[in-house]
Parts: C-alpha cells; sequence; structure tokens
C-alpha cells in the first residue's frame, strides 16, 4: 500500500451494523486503487475512503503491468461486478 486517506462524516456506535461498499478502479499499470464507503444501518455515510496498491515481485521490485494471472482474476471480478 503507498497511499491511505480516510473522510470521517459521522461517529459509528458500540452495536451498530455497519455495511462497507467497496469498489475497485480500473488501471492501465500495476496499481490497484480501492475505493470504499462505510454506511451505518439508517443509510447515512458514515466514512469514505481510499487505498493504493502498488504490485512488486518477491525482492521488492516495482512491476510496471499486471501479472497475467492477477489481471485474469481482475477482469473476472470486475465482469462479474459490471465494471
Amino acid at each position: 500500500m503507498v497511499d491511505l486517506s480516510i473522510k470521517y462524516k459521522r461517529p459509528a456506535r458500540f452495536g451498530e451494523e455497519l455495511r462497507v461498499r467497496t469498489r475497485v478502479k480500473r488501471t492501465e499499470t500495476s496499481t490497484l486503487e480501492f475505493t470504499c464507503d462505510i454506511v451505518g444501518e439508517d443509510g447515512q455515510l458514515t466514512a469514505s475512503g481510499r487505498t493504493v496498491h502498488v504490485l512488486t515481485d518477491m525482492n521488492g521490485v516495482l512491476q510496471y503491468t499486471l501479472p497475467p494471472v492477477i489481471a485474469e482474476r481482475l477482469e473476472k471480478m470486475m465482469a462479474f461486478l459490471g465494471v
């Protein structure tokens, strides 16, 4: 993970059921960007956030394209989600 941001909109209370909605953004590089909204039982936005992940090999060397197996799985997931 190379970036993380979160914006708190209102407090969540102990025992409150929260729903996390996560989306992935398409990129042309080995970067994966996820955004999420945390919504309370009443449907009101509690928090929103974003994470950016960069893929490296086992030696920590930056990969400029997604490995084929990851690209294939990501495409299947996005097709399933209709993205």
